[in-house]
This record gives C-alpha cells, structure tokens and sequence, in this order.
C-alpha cells in the first residue's frame, strides 16, 4: 500500500503563535504531550496541509473524561496522529456517533509490519466505541502489514463497546481482521461484526483478531461473507491464532460466530484457528458456519492445539457449542503439534476425537484427555505406516478401544460401531491399502464405517459374511480376484450397504456381491457405484440357489438414477438363482430369477459434490448440451448469482461459482465445455487475472459499481420481458433465493434493491412482484413498481409460498439448504420447471409429502421428507 500519511508537528517546547491561536506546551514525555486551543481549551494537532485542526470534540483523554470522536474528520484526524508517533499510551478514546467510511481505502490505525514494527507504531491506548456503529470499512493491504480497523494494538489496553458493519480487507496482509491485525496484552470486550465481510490474509486471519495475545469475550462476528487465509496457517472466526506468554492466561469466552464461510489452506476453526498452551476457550457458540478446503486441519471451534506458547498450562476447550453448518460435522479440536501438549475438554460436544498433524497421528478419546497417544507415521512417500499403532477405534460407552488394524478392530467386536482414523494432514495421498481381507465373525452385530477408506484383497473377497448383521458404509470394497466378487454372503447373513463403490478384477465375470447360499438380505441404500462390471454391471448374484431378499432404501445407482423396475436389473444378475425385491408400495414391473418389484411411488435422489463447485458442476452435467456458462462469486454475495438466473434460463447456461482468482477444478471441466462465458459482477467479485485464464473463451462480463447495478443491466439484457421481481440484496437473500428458478423458467429479471429504494426504471407493460415482507422490501417500493408481494414469516413459509404460485403441481421437486443457499442458486436452471424447496433442521416439510424429490448439496442435518 502506497500511502501518504498525514504527519503531526510535536512542539516539544512552549510556543505561542497569535495568528492560529494554538498554544502548544510539553507535559513530559512525547506521549504525554498537550496540545490546546487557547480560545476553546479543546485538543488540537498541527496536521501537514490542514492548519489548526481539532482531533477531538472534547475529553482531556482522562478514564474519567476521555477523549470523544465526533465524525469522520476527527477520527481521520486520531488516526493520522496516531501513525505519526504519537501511540496515545495510558489515554482514553470513545466515540460520541456513529462513523460511515464511506467504503473509501482506509489506512488502517497504528500501521505496520507486525510484531517487527510493534514497538514504534502500535496504538497503546484505550478505545471504547460508545456502543456506535463504525461502518463500510475497506483495506487494501500490503504484503506483511497487519490489518483491521487497527493494525498494531496494546499493551495492557482495552478495547470494546465497537460495532463494525460492512468490512473489505483484500490483500497479503499478515494478521488480519476486522477490529485488530496484530493485538498484544490487549483486552477486547462487547464488539459486534455484521453486515456483508470479505477479510483476506495470506496468514493468523480472523472474523475480529488476526494474531493476538489477547483475551476477547462477549463478542459476535455475525455476517453474511467470508473470511479467508490464501496461503498459510491460523484462521478463526473471532481470531486466527491466540498467542499465549508466560503467568498469562489468554481467554476466548462468551463469543459467537454465526453465518460465514471460512476458507483457510489449514489450522483453522469455527472459533479459534490455532491457539498456543495455556489458553482457555469457553462458553463459545458457532452456528450455520461453513468451513471450507480441499485439505488440512479444521476444528469446529479450535482447529490446532498448538504445543508452544510462553504459558506451560493446559488448553481449555470447555461448554463449546457447534449448532449447524459443515463446522458441525467436524471435530471440536482437530489437531495437536506435539505428544507434549494437553488439552482439557469438558462437556464438549465431540463429533471426532481422531487427530493428525505433522505428518504424525494422534488420537484424543474422551478416556484419554489430558494426554495424546501418537498413533500413526506418514513416511516420505506419504504412506500411512500403521504397524504400531491405531487405524481403527470401536467406541464402548463414552470410551475408544484402539487397535493396530481394522482386521483386529473386526475380530473383537461383537456389535459396536467400528471407525477407521482418517483425519490425514493436508496434502497426504494414500498409496496404499490401510484395510485388507477380512472374515467376519459369525453371528454377529457389525457396523463399519469406512471413511472413504478402501476394503481390498488381491486373492478372495475382501469381505466374508457369514450369519452377521453388518452395516458398511461410505469406502470402497475391492478384490482383484477375477474368481470371486467383492464381498460373499453366506448363511442367512442381513446386510446394509449405503455409498459404496464396488471394484472387482479386470478379467471376472462376477458380480461385485455374491451369495454363496440362500437366506441372504441384503440392503442397498446412498449411492451405489461400480468399476469393471463385466456381467452386465450387477451388484448381487445368488450362487446356489435359495432365496435372497433385496431391499431398496432410497437407492440410486452410479448415474443418479433411481431404483426402479427399468433399472433394476441392472443391480441384480438374472441368470443367476431366486432372488426377490421387496419393502415397495404395490405396483407393476418385474425382474429374472422368479423374483418381483413393484415401481416406488416417489422416489429421493441427491446431486451432491464434495463441496459447492462439484456440486454446481454435477448439475450442470444435468442440463446436457450447452455452449454457454455464467460464472459468480457466492463467496462475495449471492445478488450476482439471483441476478443471473434469468440469464441462465434465456441461454440454457448453467451458473457456475468460482473464487475471485481461482476457478476450482471442477468447474473448469466444465467451462472447458463451452464457447461463451458470461462474468457477472465487476473486478472485485471476479478478477481479471482470472478473466485472463479463460482467453480462449468469449468473455462477456456484467457488472455494475453495486449490486444493484449488475442486477439492471442484466435487465437490461434480458430485452422484453412482461415479468419482474423485485428483491432486497442486502438482507433479503433468502427470500429472494425461492424466486430464481421462475427468473429462470420465464426469463424475467430479478431486480436487486437495497430494500427501500431502486433506481430501476419501471418498465410498461410489465408485471412487478415483491419478494418477502415489508422488512425486507417496503411498501413504498411495492407502491413505486405497482407490485404484488409474495412473502411469508420467514424464508421458508416465504419459499412455500412461492411453490404453491409457481409449482403447485409439480411432481417433482428439488430441495436445497435453507441456510447457506448457494447450493439454490446452481440450482435455478435445472430446476426451472420444479421449483427449489429450502429445507432446514426444523423446516416444515410438508410440501415435499408425494413428491419425487431431487436433492441438491449436502447438509449437516438430515431432511425429513413426509411419507
């Protein structure tokens, strides 16, 4: 950042000037400097280009009188001060209003390199911000420089009272965040975060702190945006990495962290990304927060424990909670750096307690803490070597049993749920097989989770059952025996297999699944994938003779395609014994063997990728043929994606989200597919580095100065239309999500508003209709637009009633996630012609009673589909 800082001329003797009526007396030490008007007694400061400037509307800076911040020209005039020497050390500073940056480049407060720059840049006083709103706050940073609305602060000071709406920060900055970049010994207490946040830093990045010894408490970072670490370690939602120094014990209490996306490369959480020894969180909540990498350490709330640290007590992670959002579907704590380190975790709400960092695998288990047992070496060829330790768990009541192999972990277990460790440090690829063959006790009660794991044997299947109940799920079941299939089934065996992915040899002539007797049930539920099916592509087989039951539990096949009596056989080989489909309503259809299927009245398939860009490819690869796509930024907003879904219904082109300077894989498999691409939004949401990457491509880019902008123009695009529907794009997302798919289907623009105002320009001849309540969209604004309004109580009774105005009659139905959304927005062109319900934990699902219904993205909740 080139910036040219405003300077103060520090008088360090008495001089009295009678033409600017400043008198100007030392007190002491630089710091301890006062400067007055001899008129007003007010403070002043002699600014380069600005004469007789007042900083202050009044205060001493005293606790019991401070300094008071009146509008942005003194706090402009505080800040300069401060980034020319003067750190303010022992003085006290409050706002007296409310201040609007106004979205122009801040500089931030107390500027500077990090810790290398502490000692002579740091702001040291006391800020307390009156409960006011500081809002529109944008930094550009500079490579090393910490960042926020102060960049160095401490010590021994306090901050709070702070609410901060709306924040930019892009760059390399190193500690970053929304209130401080680089704290130390600073106490901050009662700050809010809202608004629409975008906080970038190349590293110890935070929703509120970037890196700090500190201790924060009754602080909430609730925005809808993004918090990302674009190369290294340390991001959390309130701060990035919580320092620890000797006899002081650092705090992270009573925070909440609600509505983000953090991206980080690895050591991050919902709360805490990394935190050093001695430090104690507590009583934090995180909800409907999405944590976001292809790879690496993340925690729920803490995402490493790390060993060092001037401190030599525990790490306390106690009454934590993780509410919903993909946080919730992770550990609480992910990673500890060393065998030395100790956490203490009481009442926690564990998902895992399987840990890996470094190249080295732990295991936390709740009878174990206070200590952490190394488990597992990754060596150079990044195999995971398990000969002396664990690879597998069965919980027993509230403890873990480990064992060196998941063949012991078989042997032993008579009914628990048996779990393979995988939580692998980022960047690991396994070459070789973790599980090999094994024969299952007899008659016994076995769930195994795979993880992704593989199953796998070079002679045999590499699964027997014989007389068991087994559960299996979410891995791969191999065997490169071209003699056998991957798992056999023998004497009366019940067996449930949910989203697996069967390999068997090149050469055979099996069925992945074979049943060497009759008696079997087996169960197929998820998603069901196979490689080299050389018998017509079967999954089961019955050997010799007798009866085998299949049953099918919301079953889909490799192509998303429904169990169904015209697909069935595909699953079951005809040629081979007596096998019978059952648990279906009545109906017709059949299938070889003797046996009968009667064709499921609705049926649920899922389109679901690892994360939103598979997602919004693999939907894409629904629509079928097309030479156009639309490229967003859901990180950014979703008003560039709402706005776009008239767009994607005129040129049947699929809406693809990608980063401001990255296209993830996936998508790009696709956009390599067409000719055309159309970029919505300006720079900032998508770069033209990124628009460089697709130069074989025509680019066509949409974008406005605003949101609102873009959402004209893409009107404007549209040419005529007789339908439109106006949105809030600030607060009113949600509501707004449910009418994407009709923009789609009728080709009608969907204008975004901030709620209350628009300069659109009303179009004759055509019909307006205001999406969500008065809240979200006032009266005035429906009066300007002669507009109807289809709004409910919330998001979900607002989308319920736009299915009974738009789909009414659909027989199919796609269903997305209520609280993040942009899962609705891929969906907008596939679903045109069905509608998309959103779901939540607690939604009423009513509508979704006799329906097919395609879901679309996962959740971290399951839907309850009516029967």
């Amino acid at each position: 950042m080139n910036k040219k800082f405003l300077s103060t001329a520090i008088v360090a003797s008495m001089v009295t000037t009678s033409t600017m009526g400043v008198g100007y007396a030392q007190e002491g030490a630089e710091n301890d400097i006062k400067v007055t008007d001899k008129n007003t007694n007010q403070n002043v400061r002699e600014l380069d280009g600005i004469e007789s400037k007042q900083i202050f509307s009044a205060g001493e800076g005293s606790l019991e009188n401070p300094y008071v911040v009146s509008n942005l020209e003194e706090f402009k005039a505080f800040r300069d001060d401060v980034n020319s020497g003067n750190n303010y050390s022992g003085k006290y500073i409050k706002l007296g209003a409310d201040i609007d940056l106004n979205n122009e480049e801040w500089t931030p407060i107390g500027y500077g390199k990090w810790e290398q720059e502490f000692n002579s840049k740091a702001f040291r006083g006391n800020f307390d911000g009156g409960n006011h709103t500081i809002k529109n706050l944008k930094i550009i940073t500079d490579t090393d420089y910490s960042s926020g609305l102060f960049s160095l602060a401490g010590e021994n000071s306090y901050m709070r009272n702070i609410n901060i709406e709306n924040v930019i920060i892009e760059g390399s900055g190193k500690a970053v965040g929304s209130l401080i970049g680089y704290g130390k010994n600073v106490n901050v207490d009662n700050i809010t975060v809202k608004g629409n946040i975008n906080i970038e830093g190349n590293s110890s990045t935070g929703g509120l702190i970037g890196y700090g010894h500190t201790n924060i408490n009754n602080c909430e970072v609730n925005a809808i945006g993004t918090i990302t670490n674009t190369v290294g370690h340390h991001t959390g939602g309130i701060i990035g990495y919580l320092a620890t120094r000797e006899t002081i014990i650092n705090t992270v209490r009573g925070n909440k962290v609600k509505n983000i996306v953090i991206n980080g490369k690895t050591w991050f959480g919902g709360v805490v990304g990394t935190s050093d020894r001695g430090a104690e969180i507590k009583n934090n909540i995180v909800e409907n927060v999405d944590l976001n990498s292809t790879s690496g350490i993340k925690g729920g709330v803490l995402g490493v424990a790390n060993s060092t640290g001037g401190s030599t007590g525990n790490i306390k992670v106690l009454d934590c909670k993780v509410l919903s959002g993909t946080a919730k579907e992770l550990p609480i704590i992910s990673g500890v750096t060393s065998d030395s380190n100790y956490i203490s975790g009481d009442n926690l709400e564990f998902n895992e307690l399987d840990l890996a960092i470094k190249g080295e695998v732990y295991s936390l288990s709740s009878d174990m803490l206070g200590s952490n047992k190394k488990i597992a070496d990754i060596n150079e060829d990044k195999d995971l070597i398990v000969d002396e330790g664990t690879v597998a768990v069965i919980r027993e009541g509230d403890t873990y049993k480990e064992y060196s192999s998941m063949s012991d972990a078989i042997s032993e277990s008579s009914g628990e749920f048996i779990e393979i460790v995988d939580n692998i440090n980022e960047g690991l690829t396994i070459t070789k097989d973790v599980v090999k063959k094994r024969n299952l006790p007899i008659n016994s009660y076995i769930n195994i989770d795979l993880n992704g794991y593989t199953l796998s044997s070079s002679t045999g299947s590499a699964l027997n059952i014989s007389g068991s109940s087994v559960n299996i799920k979410g891995g791969t079941i191999s065997t490169s025996d071209s003699g056998v299939g991957a798992v056999t089934i023998s004497n009366d065996a019940n067996v449930r297999f949910r989203d697996i992915n069967f390999v068997i040899g090149d050469n055979s002539s099996e069925s992945p699944v074979q049943v060497s007797d009759g008696g079997a049930t087996v169960t197929v539920a998820g998603t069901i994938t196979s490689i080299n099916l050389k018998t017509g592509g079967y999954i089961i087989s019955n050997e010799n003779g007798g009866k085998v039951t299949l049953k099918i539990e919301s079953g889909s096949k490799s192509d998303n395609k429904p169990v169904s009596p015209s697909n069935v056989g595909n699953l079951i080989n005809e040629s081979k014994g007596n096998v019978e489909i059952v648990d279906k309503p009545s109906g017709g259809g059949s299938t070889g063997g003797g046996g009968s299927i009667s064709k499921p009245e609705y049926t649920h398939t899922q389109i679901i990728g690892k994360d939103r860009y598979e997602t919004a490819a693999l939907l894409a690869d629904k629509i079928g043929n097309y030479d156009t796509v639309i490229l967003v930024n859901s990180d950014k907003t979703m008003a560039d994606g709402l706005s776009a879904a008239s767009l994607a219904g005129k040129l049947n082109a699929p809406i693809l989200p990608v980063k401001q300077n990255k296209i993830p894989d996936s998508v790009m498999q696709r956009i390599e597919k067409a000719k055309n691409v159309y970029i919505i939004g300006g720079t900032e949401a998508i770069s033209k580095d990124l628009e460089n990457k697709l130069s074989d491509k025509k680019i066509t880019r949409i974008g406005g100065e605003t949101r609102f902008e873009t959402s004209q123009k893409i009107a404007e695009m549209m040419g005529n239309y007789t339908e439109a529907y106006i949105v809030n794009g600030l607060t009113g997302e949600a509501d707004a999500m449910s009418i994407s798919s009709v923009a789609a289907k009728k080709g009608a623009p969907i204008i975004v508003t901030d709620g209350k105002k628009s300069d659109h320009e009303k179009k004759s001849g055509t019909d307006y209709t205001v999406i969500g309540g008065e809240k979200a969209v006032t009266e005035a604004l429906e009066e300007k637009y002669s507009a109807d309004r289809i709004s409910g109580a919330n998001r979900y009774e607002t989308n319920r009633a736009v299915m009974d105005k738009f789909y009414s009659g659909a027989d199919t139905v796609y269903l997305a996630n209520g609280e993040t959304l942009v899962d609705a927005m891929s969906a907008s062109l596939i679903a045109k012609n069905s509608g998309v319900v959103l779901v939540s934990k607690n939604s009423d699902n009513s509508i979704l009673k006799s329906r097919n219904t395609v879901q679309v993205g996962g959740t971290s909740f399951t839907v309850n589909i009516p029967k």
